[in-house]
């Protein structure tokens, strides 16, 4: 176990970055219920894939997977050729949703304009197949989104913080991207177009109107700068920008997201796209911005092969892996800290603070403190459920 000592996420007075990677639990409040916590795995398909699994979402009892959870191809969109998007619901109202980047373009020969009032107002860029916007840093970014969004009103920004401990974790990630990408994107390029990946960060808190209630919601947000130089005569020297921006949110009725934290924890650490789905869509953005992908009808044999490739490329697999854990681990610190456990081959993390844990043959894991319970003799429990151990992150 780790982390003792930190106050919680949610219930602490300011963020400071040494809570990012620390923060834990109040010495004085109970952690768990003692009745343990339940949780499913569930897989969302690639119909494009031969039905192949696109991502992997940890499910608490007593929560499900939202309506707007999908997987959309669209090979017309260079830069940005598939979108994944999930939601989990529970009680209180409360909601965690996460989705791949919203991708968008901007040149440097273009005059420095104001973002429109929404997204239905910009405008393609025929050279990426996406939307064409201004650059904005991870908190303009929110702020933009949040004024278009006409499901809610009296938005209140409680605070916008960058913290250093998460931020260490990106700008490694990154570091590591830039060495592998550089010089094998412009290898294929057969020049030095490509300069390589930047990045700002944020986390928010803030509340909101919908439907007559208050929620309240914490967002993470990560903006993403790719940033390549113009080969044209007529425009040589000048950059164009790849960026985008990923946003995981948390909500629940306003009094109530802290009651949660637990659930989201496990939701965020446990849940993401698969490894070879997201190999097979980065080969595929690659095609597409080399324009190596002639014709729509050739989408899904296209996919299919970059999925094979993707799958017999395991250090890719096994480095994209390491990087998505790393990185999910850092947000769930921020909101519990997180102990992992090991079990049928597989890792799984979980918030501090449990001394046992099972898993069955399905993925779905249980987490209690009560040393004596074994799934395997309840009846509220089907399947064989073997005990996993704690291991070292």
């Amino acid at each position: 176990m780790r982390n003792h000592g930190k106050k919680r996420f949610w219930a602490r007075t300011g963020f400071t970055a040494t809570l990012v990677l620390t923060a834990a639990i109040f010495a004085s409040a109970p952690v768990f219920a003692a009745q343990g916590l339940l949780v499913k795995r569930h897989e969302m398909l690639d119909p494009q894939m031969n039905d192949a699994v696109a991502a992997t979402v940890a499910v608490p009892d007593g929560w499900e997977i939202g309506k707007g959870s999908q997987v959309v191809w669209n090979l017309n969109i260079y830069a940005n050729p598939a979108y994944l998007m999930f939601e989990v619901n529970g009680p209180d109202e409360a909601k965690f949703v996460y989705s791949t980047p919203f991708k968008f373009h901007f040149n440097q020969k273009w005059p420095m304009f104001t973002p429109p009032a929404s997204f239905s107002q910009l405008q393609i860029d025929p050279d990426f197949g996406v939307l064409a916007l201004q650059l904005m840093t991870a908190s303009d970014f929110l702020n933009w989104l949040l004024k278009q969004n006409s499901e809610i009103s009296g938005v209140r920004i409680k605070e916008i913080t960058r913290p250093q401990g998460l931020d260490s974790v990106i700008n490694k990630a990154v570091e590591e991207e830039n060495a592998r990408d550089i010089p094998r994107l412009n290898a294929m390029a057969s020049c030095n177009i490509y300069q390589g990946r930047t990045y700002d960060l944020a986390v928010a808190e803030y509340s909101y109107v919908k439907e007559g209630k208050r929620h309240e919601e914490v967002g993470f947000i990560v903006a993403n700068y790719r940033t390549w130089m113009s080969t044209s005569p007529l425009s040589y020297g000048k950059y164009s920008i790849l960026w985008d921006v990923q946003i995981m949110a948390m909500s629940a009725l306003e009094g109530k997201l802290k009651a949660h934290e637990n659930d989201f924890a496990l939701i965020l650490s446990n849940s993401g796209p698969d490894p070879v789905w997201a190999e097979t869509v980065e080969t595929i953005t690659t095609q597409g911005m080399l324009r190596e992908i002639k014709r729509q009808e050739d989408a899904i044999r296209t996919i299919r092969a970059a999925q094979v490739r993707a799958s017999n490329n395991q250090s890719a697999i096994e480095n994209r892996r390491q990087a998505q854990s790393n990185v999910t681990r850092g947000w769930t610190n921020a909101i519990t800290g997180v102990d992992t456990w090991s079990g049928g081959g597989e890792k799984y993390d979980a918030p501090t603070g449990y001394g046992y844990a099972w898993r069955n043959g399905d993925g779905n894991t249980y987490y209690t403190n009560d040393s004596t319970f074994n799934p395997n003799h309840s009846s509220n429990f089907s399947g064989d459920w073997s005990q996993m151990e704690k291991v070292p992150w």
